[in-house]
């Protein structure tokens, strides 16, 4: 087996080959659309399955791709090019690899474990990034507990040195950026992740925005301004599953692992999250499904005020009224008149899990009374401004109750009593 020691890992690509190898797969990546062509023409697959680019992501400064498609041995394909043809130049070693560890079909499990022990990693190539000043790495994860309170890397473009990095983490989870060491890291934070459950986390390092942006199943999570960039870190070990810092290895499961020289864009991001997510959908289905059955909207008997419905997340529940006039799907809500009888409406929520949705919507009824006039005096009498004015007084439209409430102004020249350009009432 294997030792993770670096001058145990074989033979290693001179600078030279490194750059020759990478003309080599650009051009490769380049004859692509060609080949494509060809065997959509003939009905022909030739050696090599073909592997299909995510919706809504171009492959324009794709680097590498791995999907662990593989069912055996130490090796993960570099399908970049859009085939898993033995012999790319950025071919990756699993070290410390047993057949357990692609145990589920698609994915390669990381048994974790001390740095110094015979847990598993991934080696990629050195120089993945070298000339890169934008780029962008995603990953699609199940990390195990321990991972949520242990140091760690889940990538590393960078050395086996700790003064030169770039990785992401689960613990806090983050992506950071140095080449001063811990104490230069520009780290931008993410939202806590869950265990045992997949998630995609992106890092893109934008260049000419001197940003470095990392994104939680393709949410914008964290943003840290920073001029560092791929280019500027010494790559001689680039790593999944591995930091140069003496933390455990990672533990958990991992599904693709995406490279760019490049900074996608928030709409490319979640076209990866959601392209990743397709072969987990059982398992994701049933997160949907566990988010769905715990929205609470409380008492909807009699509902006189707004629902905050944004409470639910945005990306994870989407809502959908009988009725928008009386509740509209972002939980707005419109009392019918004093005298009309009282409004019934069907709330939907459908929950998702990174474009999965759930087995069915929940349904909740909503009633909301009308309008009485104790509601309305009561919405009356509650108004008040102030006697005297230095600035802009806030006019609002309706009451705590539901009623309407309309304003006119003795001194309009002074203070409006309707919008005035971008100006609201009152200003």
């Amino acid at each position: 087996m294997l030792s993770h020691t670096p001058s145990r890992h074989g033979p290693r690509r001179s600078t030279d080959e490194r750059r020759t190898a990478g003309v080599a797969s650009a051009t490769r990546r380049a004859l692509a659309v060609a080949v494509c062509a060809a065997v959509a023409v003939s009905g022909v697959l030739g050696a090599g399955a073909a592997t299909a680019a995510p919706s809504g992501v171009s492959d324009d400064g794709l680097v590498a791709r791995y999907t662990f498609d593989e069912t055996s041995g130490d090796v993960a394909r570099n399908t970049a090019d859009g085939s898993d043809t033995a012999g790319d130049p950025l071919d990756a070693t699993v070290r410390n690899y047993t057949a357990s560890q692609r145990a589920e079909a698609g994915t390669l499990q990381f048994t974790g474990g001390a740095k110094t022990s015979t847990g598993n990693w991934v080696e990629l190539s050195d120089d993945l990034l070298r000339t890169a000043t934008s780029a962008t790495v995603s990953i699609d994860v199940k990390a195990d507990a321990a991972m949520l309170t242990s140091n760690h890397f889940l990538w590393n473009i960078g050395n086996d040195a700790t003064q030169q990095y770039w990785f992401a983490n689960v613990r806090a989870p983050r992506s950071g950026i140095t080449t001063g060491s811990a104490a230069g890291e520009k780290n931008a934070t993410a939202y806590p992740v869950k265990a045992n459950r997949w998630h995609s986390l992106t890092a893109v390092i934008d260049a000419d925005a001197d940003t470095l942006t990392f994104y939680t199943v393709g949410q914008l999570s964290g943003v840290v301004t920073t001029t560092l960039t791929p280019a500027d870190i010494s790559q001689t070990l680039d790593t999944i599953g591995r930091a140069p810092w003496p933390d455990a290895l990672f533990a958990g499961t991992v599904g693709a692992f995406h490279v760019y020289d490049r900074a996608l864009s928030s709409g490319e991001v979640v076209s990866l999250s959601e392209s990743d997510a397709t072969t987990h959908q059982a398992a994701l289905r049933a997160v949907a499904d566990t988010t769905a059955a715990a929205v609470d909207l409380g008492d909807t008997s009699a509902v006189t005020g707004d629902l905050d419905l944004g409470l639910f997340g945005i990306r994870e529940i989407s809502w959908s009224s009988s009725n928008p006039a009386v509740v509209s799907a972002d939980g707005a809500v419109t009392r019918p008149a004093v005298g009309e009888p009282a409004a019934t409406v069907t709330l939907s929520a459908m929950a998702e899990a990174r474009g999965v949705g759930a087995t069915a919507p929940r349904t909740f009824t909503v009633v909301v009374p009308a309008l009485t006039a104790a509601d309305i005096a009561a919405d009356r009498d509650a108004l008040g401004v102030p006697a005297v004015v230095r600035g802009n007084v806030t006019l609002p439209t309706r009451g705590e109750r539901g009623a309407s409430v309309a304003w006119t102004s003795s001194a309009p020249a002074v203070i409006s009593d309707r919008a005035v350009g971008a100006a609201d009432p009152g200003s």
